[in-house]
């Protein structure tokens, strides 16, 4: 649809123009229907790797619900504040807390299970566009790369998991999985040493070796006060304190 004329008229197409110029090269969907086989090796690379790891997060999780222990990731990030200092409802808010993680433990191991099905499945069609796609010998080629690497892939997050699996029995082991359930108490007994030091120590100016002045801009009259007397130019003794000489005035004289 056209209006005006030369550069500054308009122009735009219909929904039926466009619907008919979209049938005029047939074949498009069959021709991009079958992926190009760098793309179908990728994929299938990347979905034997999201199985994988899939596979061991639900088998780590499984053994933290049988456990009743919760990984840090997974710990609310709440804490007391109104009762803070009272151990029966620091108690009952930690149970509240982990019956949280503990349910969210159970719906994520769920959903892994499902999502392992699904990814299993397109792990299959992928690699049957392989097969059909490509020699014996390259597809096995293919394939006995893809399992190294991923024997290779499993042994990194194995090792990460149990090392994350090792720190979180260790906070159970120590009483620390929360910051807030230690934290409050030496904050409170913090207070209370503190406290205590500061009514056992009271300020003694006498007893320092340095003592530091009240009044620094007097320190020069105390000085010399405390020096007894002080001898003036003239060898002549007033007190302790420096007699000052008046100058005789010099006279103008007269130009």
């Amino acid at each position: 649809m056209a209006s005006g004329g030369g550069l500054h008229g308009t122009f735009s197409y219909s929904d039926t123009d466009i619907a008919r110029i979209g049938n005029l090269f047939e074949g498009s969907e069959e021709f991009f229907a079958t992926p190009s086989l760098t793309g179908c090796r990728r994929k299938y690379e990347a979905q034997s790797k999201r199985c994988v790891e899939l596979k061991l997060h639900g088998l780590t999780l499984t053994e933290y619900l049988r456990l009743q222990r919760i990984p840090r990731g997974l710990r609310v990030n709440l804490q007391p504040t109104l009762f803070a200092y009272n151990e029966e409802f620091k108690i009952k808010f930690a149970g509240i807390i982990n019956k949280c993680s503990l349910d969210i433990i159970a719906l994520n191991i769920e959903f892994i299970q499902q999502e392992i099905k699904n990814l299993e499945i397109q792990l299959s069609t992928t690699e049957s566009i392989l097969k059909s796609s490509l020699q014996d010998e390259e597809f096995i080629q293919i394939q006995n790369k893809t399992e190294a690497m991923l024997e290779k892939f499993k042994g990194e997050v194995s090792r990460v998991k149990k090392q994350k699996f090792d720190r979180d029995a260790t906070d159970y082991e120590r009483g620390t999985v929360y910051n807030w359930s230690y934290q409050a108490h030496n904050r409170e007994r913090y207070r209370r040493d503190s406290h205590r030091s500061r009514k056992r120590t009271q300020p003694n100016f006498l007893d320092n070796d340095n003592p530091t002045p009240l009044a620094p801009f007097l320190d020069g009259v105390d000085k010399e006060k405390e020096q007894g007397e002080v001898v003036n130019a003239g060898g002549e003794t007033h007190g302790g304190t420096r007699e000052r000489r008046q100058q005789p005035r010099r006279m103008r004289r007269n130009k």
